[in-house]
């Protein structure tokens, strides 16, 4: 017997490791396939210009980013997602979207910067 749990207990407790880590490596490859998708769609939305649905779009996949960025802890391209957010709803005049992203600002702040 090796330790307290013994041969079969260490191979059980690693099975159980390996099982719980699934769900969660499935769910961060997830979440950087959407944000690799909502970064090529921004890209396409800069092709479009600046008119108001272009806008409007461009801030909905902002905040689809920081959706997809956050669990994955992705915070320097998050940070940078949220300045631009904010930016473009100040410049859009919409107090609704600019205090979403002030939110997610502060939310931001508290999780990555203690």
């Amino acid at each position: 017997m090796h330790g307290a749990l013994g041969e079969q207990g260490q191979d059980r407790g690693a099975d159980i490791a390996a099982l719980a880590a699934t769900p969660r490596a499935a769910s961060a490859a997830a979440f950087e396939e959407a944000a690799s998708l909502f970064e090529r769609a921004l890209q396409a939305n800069e092709r479009l210009g600046d008119g108001g649905a272009a806008r409007k779009d461009r801030l909905r996949l902002l905040f689809r980013l920081h959706d997809s960025l956050l669990p994955i802890s992705r915070y320097a391209r998050l940070h940078d997602a949220l300045v631009q957010a904010e930016s473009l709803a100040a410049d859009a005049a919409d107090p609704a979207a600019q205090a979403r992203a002030l939110s997610y600002m502060s939310h931001f702040f508290w999780i990555a910067r203690g």
